[in-house]
């Protein structure tokens, strides 16, 4: 997991994104932008992406403007903290604007697009007359990060105002995606599926300090929603009634491995924990009998994982358990 982390000299108010002034006197988006600023600006992300990689605070430094220097004590912490994320130096360039304006110390309002699902806006002060935009995503397997660098116009140089680092998707997803595949099982009442998925929304809500959804609010209100309906749906502990030792459902959450995020069940047993046979024949039993008490909480996933406990788990100590794998075929 990718945690959010910023570096930047300004103070970002969020905002809706509608009713906004736009601050600027021109933008050009990708394709539509001067070829030798692109060209410029890509020398210059080529190096920050090798510096962030090498963990090379110095290189770093010398992209930054001296107003952002000045408020960055910590980038050596940073910048360790970022590099593990970059495996080598390939990055797509996600999108990336120039704004130009005639006045300073204006909001700086970019929207991506107005109908797409995965649309959003910027929305940053302009400190230059010239500004441009770079939505970096380094080249991993599933989980992205996105790199946001704003340049400003020094003179003849460009130099990094804005940097922040964020998550912008989880095993190929987005908060959007997320969204979209939680409302289809809240409308399937699958409501534990809606509200895990809907926090893994939360978790890429936010890819960086200057972004917003076009549909945040939605997303939001849905989110909350979700989560309120599943409560109120299931009062945990939920006794398994149709097994004979009498199981209890203390929890259903998405955990995460090294490699990939899960559904755990967890739950409280009444054999030992150390008596392993007993545990798995009563596993067997609880497999059969989850679908029936959690609507689609065996599908459209490789597996379930579940946790017996003989003792509610505190996160103060150390709770024994003992963990069991559903192989799940994807329907």
């Amino acid at each position: 997991m990718i945690k959010r982390l910023s570096l930047t000299l300004l103070s970002i108010i969020t905002i809706s994104l509608t009713g906004c002034k736009l601050g600027t006197s021109g933008m050009w988006k990708n394709g539509s932008i001067d070829q030798r600023a692109r060209q410029e600006i890509k020398a210059l992300n080529d190096r920050l992406m090798d510096a962030l990689r090498k963990n090379d605070t110095a290189g770093v430094k010398a992209l930054l403007s001296d107003q952002l220097l000045e408020k960055a004590p910590a980038l050596g912490n940073l910048i360790s903290q970022v590099s593990p994320f970059l495996e080598n130096n390939d990055y797509r360039v996600l999108d990336e604007y120039l704004v130009r304006s005639t006045t300073t110390g204006q909001n700086a309002f970019i929207p991506s697009g107005l109908s797409g699902d995965n649309d959003y806006a910027l929305n940053f002060l302009a400190l230059n007359k010239e500004m441009y935009v770079s939505l970096l995503i380094p080249t991993r397997q599933s989980d992205e990060l996105l790199v946001t660098a704003i340049y400003g116009k020094y003179g003849s140089e460009w130099k990094i105002n804005i940097l922040y680092f964020g998550q912008y998707s989880i095993e190929g997803k987005t908060a959007p995606d997320y969204y979209k595949t939680a409302k289809e099982r809240f409308q399937n009442k699958e409501l534990v599926d809606a509200a895990n998925l809907m926090y893994m929304a939360k978790l890429c809500f936010t890819p960086s300090v200057v972004w917003q959804y076009k549909r945040a609010d939605e997303i939001k209100n849905f989110g909350e929603k979700a989560v309120v309906e599943a409560n109120t749906a299931y009062k945990f502990p939920v006794m398994v009634d149709k097994v004979d030792t009498k199981p209890q459902i203390i929890g259903i959450n998405p955990e995460k491995t090294q490699s990939q995020f899960f559904v755990l069940v967890s739950y409280l047993s009444n054999i030992n924990i150390k008596d392993t046979s007993a545990l798995r024949t009563e596993n067997l039993k609880i497999r059969k009998e989850i679908s029936k008490l959690f609507n689609g909480i065996d599908k459209n996933k490789p597996y379930l994982a579940y946790r017996a406990f003989n003792e509610m788990p505190d996160a103060t100590k150390k709770t024994m358990h003992y963990g069991f794998i559903d192989t799940l075929l994807l329907h």
